[in-house]
């Protein structure tokens, strides 16, 4: 049997797929780009709730998909992004849904 991974688009996908599942997900914005991660960039993401300091996660913030690096700040957990143009936000203000793992962009 082949490993499908499910490609999510809405928030509320993140719910089906299974704790330690992957999926995939597009980069949606330009809030990781010194990370070197740009808007249209295909992400492999295990469904995780929780991630270690310095991993970038997906998140679920106001109805959207956010990828950001979860860091701290003012000894405060915030989901914070690479890219100085965007504001950080506060962890306890998001859900997060997984740790991204890969990624990968066409040419």
């Amino acid at each position: 049997m082949e490993d499908k991974k499910i490609h999510i688009t809405k928030p509320d996908q993140a719910s089906e797929v299974p704790d330690g599942a992957m999926f995939t997900v597009l980069m949606n914005d330009s809030g990781m780009i010194d990370a070197l991660i740009e808007a249209g960039d295909k992400l492999t993401v295990i469904r995780q709730d929780d991630s270690e300091v310095g991993s970038i996660v997906v998140a679920i913030h106001d109805d959207h998909l956010l990828i950001r690096r979860l860091g701290i700040v003012n000894d405060n957990f915030y989901l914070v992004p690479d890219n100085d143009v965007y504001i950080p936000v506060r962890k306890k203000d998001a859900a997060i849904v997984g740790k991204v793992i890969s990624m990968q962009r066409d040419l």
